[in-house]
């Protein structure tokens, strides 16, 4: 039972693999933390750790041109094959992304609503890991 239980669990870290690197702020060069990894066509993701670094634990084989996603909050998205990883010697440079965003006037003398209106979105195709939202008149944007 237990040589089983052994082989078992082999077998299954064996297909496993894991793509392990860092990424850095392209102006300052420091870690960036929390940034958002996502393998679109294997359904996995992970996020950076206080030290900028990943560890992308991918349970079937990847293919040199599988897109490997980098996203964070004010910078932009950057894509890159695995092989354009490996030649960058698993290290990313995220550039600041600055988008100019209207005035925001906060008003207390109002009263809210019991509910907020929304509109029920369709399923997205592929996972979302993060997101933000923004306030434009009266009505939540995300």
């Amino acid at each position: 039972m237990k040589l089983t239980l052994i082989f078992i669990l082999c077998a299954h870290i064996s297909f496993s693999q894991n793509i392990k690197g860092i990424v850095l702020c392209e102006k300052t060069k420091e870690p960036l933390i929390g940034v958002n990894i996502y393998l679109k066509n294997k359904n996995v993701g992970t996020a950076t750790n206080e030290r900028g670094e990943f560890n992308l634990i991918i349970q079937s084989k990847v293919n040199d041109k599988d897109t490997i996603y980098f996203s964070y909050i004010g910078y932009e998205t950057k894509k890159l094959s695995l092989s354009e990883l490996k030649e960058k010697e698993y290290t990313v440079y995220l550039s600041i992304s600055i988008e100019n965003i209207n005035e925001v006037t906060i008003v207390s003398n109002k009263f809210l609503k019991h509910s907020i209106e929304y509109k029920k979105l369709s399923s997205l195709e592929d996972g979302l890991y993060s997101f933000g939202s923004l306030l434009i008149e009266e009505k939540i944007w995300a």
